[in-house]
């Protein structure tokens, strides 16, 4: 099990889209706590906000990407058991919220 040392030293070694990400994935979580959300919404929000903090776009591609690395490295997982392979998830999937 990590220790907290632990997780805030993954996360200052994400990548600043990355970090992003994961405020947007945790933020919504909070927000909507008893509201499963998609992909799709998640992606869109996640989008803006990089969009909006560091003037670039996050194509699908890159959005998998970052999210499959937050997910293998513990930093996000879905309240589902089934979430922890983001390429097999369509953009219409509801997700559980983050952990």
């Amino acid at each position: 099990k990590s220790t907290i040392p632990e997780y805030a030293d993954r996360i200052n070694n994400l990548p600043e889209v990355a970090k992003t990400c994961l405020c947007v994935a945790v933020t919504i979580s909070k927000t909507c706590s008893s509201t499963p959300f998609t992909f799709r919404y998640l992606r869109k929000y996640c989008s803006e906000a990089a969009r909006q903090l560091m003037s670039t776009d996050i194509d699908v591609d890159q959005f998998m990407t970052l999210f499959q690395n937050l997910i293998d490295q513990g930093l996000l997982t879905f309240g589902s058991d089934e979430a922890h392979d983001v390429n097999g998830l369509g953009p219409e999937v509801l997700l559980g919220k983050p952990v």
